[in-house]
């Protein structure tokens, strides 16, 4: 941001787009909070047990999920720090994407948990309509507006064709939807993943034919071919 706008006009225009900006934020999520202690605490009704158990849930849900993503990464930089060199473009390449674990049921694992945070903080609040509301309203509209589509447009920049895989197989952006429902809810989205991996295997099938091709073209005068060679043609 600092490049974009200058150093000359940061220290003035950071202050509303950044700071002013996260802090009003800040106070709209936590408005729930103010109607969760307002009301009484001598008893615990069902719906404050329903708002903390799915207050729970997204704070579980973000955790495994960032967790997950934590020993991705640390693999990840193991694997190419060990294999440094011709290998390390092949090494990126097959952990280029996290498609395991909350990962293969959404792209977006830890929006979701904490997303779901904040309207079990609001069901806690007794699911007030008044100023309360907005805290989750406006988590929500920030994921679904902001940050999920700049994470999207990042990841694209930075991984290509193998994101564009990832999506095929895990359409759903935020919401936790299991694979074999996915595969029912987005049935062309299958099928054009399976011919991709279909043109990628014949690609693959493609090369190693040219190989074997130029190995037996090279084949020095005079020696005769090795017979398992002769059965690969």
């Amino acid at each position: 941001m600092r490049d974009a706008i200058g150093k000359r006009w940061f220290p003035l225009l950071s202050f509303p787009m950044v700071f002013l900006g996260q802090s009003t934020f800040g106070f709209l999520a936590c408005l729930p909070f103010y109607g969760m202690f307002r009301n009484r605490f001598s008893s615990t009704t069902p719906v404050d047990i329903v708002g903390i158990s799915i207050a729970l849930a997204g704070i579980v849900l973000e955790t495994a999920a960032d967790e997950q993503m934590d020993q991705f990464q640390s693999e990840q930089r193991r694997r190419i720090d060990k294999q440094r060199g011709e290998r390390a473009d092949h090494v990126a390449g097959e952990l280029a994407v996290l498609d395991k674990g909350l990962w293969a049921w959404s792209r977006h694992p830890n929006y979701f948990g904490e997303c779901l945070f904040w309207w079990g903080i609001w069901v806690c609040a007794s699911c007030e309509l008044g100023p309360a509301l907005i805290g989750p309203i406006s988590t929500t509209l920030l994921f679904f507006g902001l940050s999920i589509p700049l994470m999207e447009e990042r990841q694209l920049e930075r991984r290509g064709e193998e994101y564009e895989r990832y999506s095929k197989r895990v359409p759903s952006s935020f919401f936790l939807i299991p694979p074999f429902i996915s595969r029912i809810i987005w049935p062309v989205v299958e099928k054009e993943q399976e011919d991709d991996d279909e043109g990628e295997e014949e690609e693959v099938d493609g090369e190693d034919d040219e190989g074997d091709e130029d190995e037996i073209d090279h084949e020095p005068e005079g020696k005769s071919v090795p017979a398992m060679t002769k059965k690969k043609q």
